[in-house]
């Protein structure tokens, strides 16, 4: 619900209609803030009856409209407000997520490219400390997906999802004014970034879901060579799933399965799985172009499961990875964690799991009930390279020059010989504290990766 105060919209009213309207304006926040949408629609509605042009209060109206599950009722205050003011974002933001909940893809990815590409930077917070230096975020929208939230204290949040890494955790926000630049087409050459930004964080990190954005701000970059960069957009295409396989398979140290894009255009399902058959052989792991979170991902023990699996797959093409089974004496799964930043390791976590695709979701249930794998973490916080061995840590130590990023993650295991099991390396990982509040021993390591990437900002942005 950010935005100009109501004030400031259109012509300006009699007094009394002004402060009317800033008080349901004001009103309406409150009922936000206490996670009352009813309220907070109620109070709109009595502002817009005395000032109907406001676009702070229609905004915050569609808000409450959605929140309460009106969505139809969202829709029709949201495109007014926008043949009125198309340039306001929270309106094209809320539209297209609304656009994007209700299937309708296509619409919605057209009204955010058009918006981005003619207006391509968000100004920073104006609670940001106007002295601090300028951090410019680069972020694309080719395949990312925007969804409708949870009540904030301010508002309906908007969730911006997919193919990139995100900020909120690994800087100190209070040190910077943080700009976002959406990178479309030849946006960023049209329109260039104000004068003052000292650095751009390319939070773009998947190569499958973004290649255009890459291309554009790549193409940008090269007008820019005096902007410092974090993570360049030319080297995420090395991050690719089946080119981080052939990087890491050919190195000591490593056991890293064959992965292959595998195409589905004009194939049938029994076709592909043939493919998979012949270029990686079974069991495979099969996964959808863009995923990250293993929610899309499929073990195929032969030809027949890897049919039925790719029968409902709609994406242009799979990864195929062989699987090599993993788990030990017990029957546990093991994923460790190490991210790499400015070349420095850092380890994240040690999942343990009963099931082969370890994630994250089952450390409440299975990990807090088994006080050995919280040690076994522990262990590996503390020191990496004594729970890895000094070989294999070598190993681990040199992929930053290999890949040639900034920033990024590895995820993997060790085989019972030493060697380590490559799952997957990229960027498109997450930093948050979400598992540390339920594990505190993670607190501090996750506070040193925090500090580690907020220096490696100031330290390129040239501010010591």
């Amino acid at each position: 619900m950010a935005g100009p105060a109501a004030a400031d919209d259109g012509p300006r009213p009699d007094r009394a209609a002004l402060a009317a309207a800033n008080r349901a304006l004001g009103e309406a926040r409150a009922a936000f803030a206490e996670g009352d949408p009813v309220a907070a629609a109620e109070a709109c509605r009595a502002g817009l009856a005395h000032r109907p042009q406001s676009i702070d209060l229609a905004v915050a109206l569609a808000e409450a409209q959605a929140a309460r599950g009106e969505r139809a009722a969202a829709r029709r205050t949201l495109e007014d407000l926008l043949e009125r003011a198309p340039n306001r974002y929270e309106g094209v933001r809320l539209l297209a997520a609304l656009e994007f909940d209700a299937g309708e893809e296509q619409a919605a990815r057209r009204r955010v490219r058009a918006f981005f590409r003619a207006r391509p930077f968000r100004p920073p917070s104006p609670d940001a400390d106007p002295r601090a230096p300028i951090l410019l975020r680069a972020r694309g929208v080719e395949a990312a997906r925007l969804s409708v939230g949870r009540m904030r204290g301010d508002g309906l949040g908007v969730r911006f999802r997919g193919g990139h890494f995100s900020l909120s955790h690994l800087i100190r926000w209070e040190r910077w004014r943080v700009m976002t630049g959406v990178s479309v087409g030849d946006g960023w050459r049209k329109t260039p970034p104000p004068a003052g930004v000292r650095l751009l964080v390319n939070t773009i990190a998947d190569a499958d879901r973004e290649p255009e954005a890459l291309e554009a701000l790549t193409d940008f970059l090269a007008t820019r060579p005096d902007l410092p960069v974090i993570n360049r957009p030319e080297r995420i295409a090395a991050t690719r799933r089946d080119a981080t396989a052939a990087l890491v398979g050919g190195l000591d140290g490593f056991l890293a399965p064959k992965a292959a894009r595998i195409a589905l255009a004009g194939r049938s399902a029994a076709d592909a799985a043939a493919a998979v058959g012949a270029e990686i052989g079974f069991p495979a792991i099969l996964r959808q172009p863009g995923a990250q979170s293993g929610r899309t991902v499929a073990l195929a023990q032969d030809a027949a499961e890897a049919e039925g699996y790719l029968a409902g797959v709609s994406s242009a093409f799979v990864y195929a990875t062989r699987f090599v089974e993993n788990a030990d004496a017990d029957g546990w799964y093991t994923k460790r964690r190490l991210f790499f930043i400015d070349g420095a390791p850092y380890p994240v976590v040690t999942h343990t799991d009963g099931v082969w695709n370890v994630h994250g979701g089952n450390r409440r249930t299975v990990m807090a009930s088994h006080p050995w794998m919280q040690e076994r973490e522990q262990a590996f916080l503390a020191d990496p390279k004594a729970v890895l061995g000094a070989d294999a840590f070598a190993a681990l130590e040199g992929l930053p020059a290999k890949l040639g990023l900034d920033f990024f993650g590895i995820d993997f295991t060790q085989t019972p010989d030493g060697r380590l099991l490559f799952f997957e390396m990229n960027a498109a990982m997450r930093h948050s504290f979400d598992h540390a509040n339920n594990f505190p021993y993670m607190i501090p390591y996750m506070r040193r990766i925090s500090a580690a990437f907020d220096a490696l900002c100031r330290r390129r942005a040239g501010l010591g």
